[in-house]
């Protein structure tokens, strides 16, 4: 092909052109590519986090029914209301009944009744424990 000024330029500098604009639409291609994925990589986590708050808050609900259901028994069981009546033999049935003989889920590692005053049975009128 000649040019303007009768010049002509060899096959070779075409193929570098052509190899040129190929190199450049490739690593527009990769740019746009990469981007993408990071796009994706970011919808992903996002909604991994939004299914872990999901999961926490149904795994939060269901214990607090399963402490619900608890507390209702344990508020109908009639040793917590002789407990409540007089609480004389209170470290005992803390220690060895409310433990053993109680419905209580697992996670639930200790449980304690209070007088009217908001003190936990057991307490002298200052609040320590009794021997």
């Amino acid at each position: 092909m000649a040019t303007p000024s009768g010049r002509h330029y060899p096959i070779l500098a075409y193929a570098l052109a052509l190899i040129a604009l190929m190199l450049g639409s490739l690593g527009v291609a990769v740019t746009y590519g990469v981007r993408q994925m990071a796009d994706v990589e970011a919808q992903v986590a996002e909604r991994g986090r939004y299914l872990a708050n999901e999961e926490i808050e149904k795994a939060l609900e269901a214990v607090g029914l399963s402490v619900d259901h608890y507390l209702m028994w344990l508020s109908d069981w009639d040793e917590v209301r002789q407990q409540l009546i007089d609480p004389t033999y209170y470290g005992y049935w803390i220690a060895y009944r409310a433990r053993n003989g109680s419905e209580a889920p697992s996670y639930i590692r200790s449980i304690a009744l209070f007088d009217a005053n908001a003190r936990p049975l057991g307490a002298d009128s200052h609040g320590d424990k009794r021997g």
